[in-house]
């Protein structure tokens, strides 16, 4: 009995390494085809894809709960506030027309921006990314997915707010006051020239 029941587990551990095997060998074969699909693509082909498979709900815009799974499976070490963090940041920064989401156009100069700090092509940028988004271990997991659709709303609003911020800091009266500030033109504004502009503005430097 003993040796039918070793006989049977060696039998199964065979059938289930094969089965495991076999799978690994559809799932290569699949990114194969993909890859060689890819080099096949227009740019714009190529833009197209990502985009879709970037835009989970089919709505046709990026919203930063999107962008931020689509950030940590390129990135397996960020973590998921993280994320979210982000894509909020880069939503508010590309978003041309306030509606807190990317259209096709917006995710092209996100992604140019990328090429102009990795150095590459969009065409070398693009397969890489399809590749990692669709077959990366990384990214958020079930419970995380679901927080970010939840979360979706006041993400959206926190975009919003971060643009509202960055209107007012590229106002011309903004602009020019920080100028008024910044004696030295270096483009930041240190303590003594706080309490330099200040005197300049009261006339009393005990009160600056």
């Amino acid at each position: 009995l003993k040796k039918k029941a070793s006989a049977a587990s060696a039998t199964d551990y065979v059938k289930f390494s094969r089965a495991a095997l076999e799978f690994q060998i559809v799932a290569l074969q699949a990114q194969l085809d993909l890859l060689n699909g890819l080099s096949k693509m227009s740019d714009e082909e190529k833009l197209t894809t990502l985009y879709e498979i970037l835009d989970k709900d089919g709505d046709g815009q990026i919203d930063a709960n999107e962008l931020a799974d689509g950030l940590r499976k390129c990135d397996e070490s960020l973590a998921f506030a993280d994320s979210l963090q982000a894509a909020v940041a880069a939503v508010a920064t590309f978003d041309t027309d306030d509606d807190a989401k990317l259209n096709k156009a917006e995710f092209r100069r996100f992604l140019d921006t990328l090429l102009d700090t990795l150095g590459c092509n969009f065409h070398d940028l693009s397969e890489l990314l399809v590749m990692q988004i669709l077959f990366s271990d990384s990214g958020n997991n079930p419970l995380e997915n679901a927080i970010g659709e939840a979360m979706s709303e006041p993400l959206n609003e926190a975009v919003r707010e971060t643009e509202a911020y960055r209107d007012v800091l590229l106002d011309d009266r903004m602009v020019a006051l920080y100028n008024m500030f910044d004696l030295n033109g270096d483009g930041k504004v240190e303590f003594k020239e706080v309490a330099l502009g200040l005197f300049k503005m009261t006339d009393n430097m005990e009160d600056s």
